[in-house]
């Protein structure tokens, strides 16, 4: 009797062991996890990140005046459209920058910084749109951060020689309101 209960045992054992190999793996989530859906699923989050790191280094190249760096950002008929105007192409956009903001770094104690968040990404293949918040601040009274700016961007990015770039990045200034579809004064 005992040599019939192990031996069920082992059956049942490798029963399961040999459904479980055959069987396709499932998620949490009820899905299979087969190779292609892995591949897309670890698509996305890589695209996802990488876009959270052009919106990153987008600000980083502003405050750092690095305006070579910050139109590489763009794609080459990459547009930018805000409180200077409407700007197509790298070689434009590097230009107005530097016009507008010259190409000196930021004097320590001197400076204004922007602070980007609440992202919201949707990615569709090689292109993606996102939505995301600004604050710009400036140094104020008793060498205290003032905010100056509240806004928000509207970006259509695109997958550009195998890095996101923005397409066009529209500057919306929420607070106090600016449109950058209204006439340039």
């Amino acid at each position: 009797m005992a040599i019939r209960r192990i031996t069920w045992l082992w059956r049942s054992c490798a029963a399961l062991l040999c459904l479980s190999l055959l069987l396709p793996q499932a998620n949490f989530a009820g899905e299979v996890d087969e190779p292609a859906a892995i591949q897309a699923r670890l698509q996305r989050l890589e695209d996802l990140e990488s876009i959270r790191q052009l919106l990153m280094d987008y600000g980083r190249t502003l405050d750092g005046r690095d305006f070579a760096a910050y139109a590489a950002l763009f794609a080459e008929d990459g547009e930018w459209i805000g409180g200077f105007g409407r700007i197509q192409g790298r070689a434009a956009i590097q230009a107005e920058m530097e016009k507008r903001l010259g190409v000196a770094p930021q004097t320590p104690g001197k400076t204004n910084h922007h602070l980007f968040m609440n992202e919201g990404i949707e990615v569709d293949g090689d292109t993606a749109h996102a939505l995301s918040k600004w604050i710009f601040t400036i140094t104020g009274e008793e060498n205290r951060p003032a905010l100056v700016y509240l806004g928000h961007y509207e970006d259509e990015l695109v997958r550009d020689g195998g890095a996101w770039k923005f397409k066009r990045r529209m500057v919306y200034g929420d607070i106090p309101f600016a449109d950058p579809n209204a006439p340039q004064q």
